[in-house]
């Protein structure tokens, strides 16, 4: 197999062809709909052709995805042939690296990142999914979970001591369109039991600027279509940023300097951390850290 062509790459397209959906693509490799359609967008990169038609119904082969289907499926053969027989080598290596993000961390620039490690693994099969909430501790112990980074949990930490507490700015956001001048200015916000939520509002009542609540959702992707629609601001990530978002200088629209937050970054006690998965973790404290 190619050393550009890897095999996460390749089953990802192989089941998107053989499914007509993402989604159900995604499912069947027990993977996330958004590091499958990262994988493809690679894949199209590399070869320099598109290899899908999307629709609202689904996905289908472009006459160039056509030409590379039965490639790919002798390719997949013989990895899986290869895999019965020798990869018990490669699971004595490395075994699986479950790792579980916040929904605001599980965006396209992280989960780019971690796809492009994941080449660098050598012998760790990884799996990422987006966690809606803390994951209890019962997962961390049956193995449902390797690491964990989102927002901290007293309870969890309570038992589990967290790996590393990293400390980053948020950043405002709003569409280029958005009046800043607003008074009071619209914010997109989480709901009341977010740990995010109170450091936006002190920000604003530090500096006496008054401000209301547009829009109030518990989901990331409702927040950036408020912000992009300019109906109200946000305070985010950097890294979760998406297309028709732009960052607000806080000091050039007089707005207050966004808050700090914290993201913890738990850990499984059950596993012993390897050379692999500790390069990942600082990959991933660096990219949230910026």
């Amino acid at each position: 197999m190619s050393r550009l062509l890897d095999e996460a790459m390749l089953s990802g397209f192989l089941e998107a062809a053989r499914t007509g959906s993402l989604g159900a693509a995604a499912k069947k490799l027990g993977r996330s709909q958004p590091l499958l359609t990262l994988y493809i967008r690679r894949l199209e990169d590399i070869l320099g052709c598109t290899l899908f038609d999307r629709t609202s119904r689904g996905v289908s082969l472009t006459p160039e995805g056509q030409e590379l289907l039965p490639y790919v499926q002798r390719l997949v053969s013989v990895s899986d042939d290869a895999m019965r027989r020798l990869g018990r080598h490669s699971r004595e290596r490395g075994g699986q690296l479950r790792i579980r993000l916040s929904e605001d961390l599980a965006g396209e620039t992280l989960l780019r990142a971690l796809t492009e490690n994941e080449l660098m693994l050598d012998g760790v099969e990884l799996e990422v999914l987006s966690a809606g909430q803390v994951p209890p501790l019962q997962d961390f112990e049956t193995g449902e979970v390797d690491v964990f980074l989102g927002d901290p949990s007293p309870e969890l930490s309570a038992v589990l001591k967290p790996v590393k507490l990293l400390k980053t700015r948020l950043v405002w956001a709003a569409s280029a369109r958005f009046q800043i001048s607003r008074s009071p200015l619209p914010l997109a916000m989480y709901p009341e039991d977010c740990t995010w939520r109170a450091p936006i509002a002190e920000a604003f009542d530090s500096q006496l600027i008054a401000w209301s609540v547009a829009v109030e959702t518990s989901s990331l992707s409702a927040l950036h279509a408020a912000a992009r629609s300019g109906i109200a601001m946000i305070g985010c990530l950097r890294l979760s940023l998406g297309e028709g978002l732009v960052v607000l200088d806080h000091a050039a629209h007089g707005l207050p300097q966004p808050p700090e937050i914290e993201i913890a970054h738990y850990r499984s006690a059950r596993r012993r951390p390897s050379p692999q998965m500790e390069a990942l973790e600082i990959c991933l404290w660096d990219l949230i850290s910026r």
